[in-house]
Formats: structure tokens, sequence, C-alpha cells
């Protein structure tokens, strides 16, 4: 993956290539460290992986680090009003596949009670995509 400041308060990281196809059988992880007491924010810009049931060829996940304190971290999920708690690091994301799998352009999620998110992002050898860019910020 790709990380790099889009603006002071703002990186990205988005697939090798992006915006054009990524390659076969790839394996990229970064982490997303917060400082303590701040909260994270993580902007889905775009996100266009292979399909599959179980995301089970190409995939991207968040992994949670480092949790803050013993009780449940909290993320929300395009400011409604219910938390998704631990179920978003539950999952693959991967591409056009039900709403609970499937990331889409415009989704925003803010996470509490972390203090570091592995971000991984996997590829088999066939199916070629644009991939996807996201953003996050500390606050």
């Amino acid at each position: 993956m790709t990380i790099g400041v889009l603006y002071r308060s703002s990186i990205y990281i988005q697939t090798p290539n992006y915006p054009s196809n990524y390659v076969d059988n790839d394996y990229r992880e970064t982490t997303i460290s917060v400082s303590s007491g701040s909260a994270l924010k993580i902007d889905i810009d775009a996100f266009s992986l292979e399909n599959h049931s179980s995301c089970g060829y190409d995939w991207l996940e968040f992994i949670p680090l480092n949790p803050t304190s013993t009780s449940s971290i909290i993320v929300v999920r395009n400011q409604e009003s219910n938390s998704l708690s631990n179920s978003f690091f539950s999952y693959k994301y991967c591409g056009d596949q039900s709403y609970a799998r499937r990331l889409t352009a415009g989704d925003s999620f803010r996470i509490y009670k972390v203090r570091s998110v592995k971000v991984v992002f996997r590829t088999d050898g066939s199916g070629h995509y644009s991939g996807f860019q996201l953003k996050y910020y500390y606050w």
C-alpha cells in the first residue's frame, strides 16, 4: 500500500498502482497509530475489489491493536446513531457484497478506544480491480 500525506490533518492509504488495477498475489499491511486520548476517523474515497461471498480472493481488513481500555472499542459508521462495536473488525471487506462486507466511496468510520489499527490488503492470482483509497484523521 502507498502511504502519503494528503494534507496536514489527514493521511491517505491506497492500493499499489491506484487508480490503475492492483497486481496479483500481493500482501500489504500498515499500522495506523493514534495518540492517547484521540479518536480515529477513516474515510473511504474509493473501493473496488474482486467479488466473493466470503471475501476469499482479494480483501481489505482492519485489525484493532492496543485498546485504550478493557471496555469495548466503539465504531460508528456514517454518523449513524448505533455503533458497530467490534463487528467492524470482524470482517474482511471486498467487492460487491452484502452491506456488512462492502465499503463504498463516501463511507466514514469513527473509531474510539483503540490506539492502533492494522490495515491489511491481500490479492489472489486473478481478478484485477482499481483497489481502494482511504484517508484517516486523528481528533
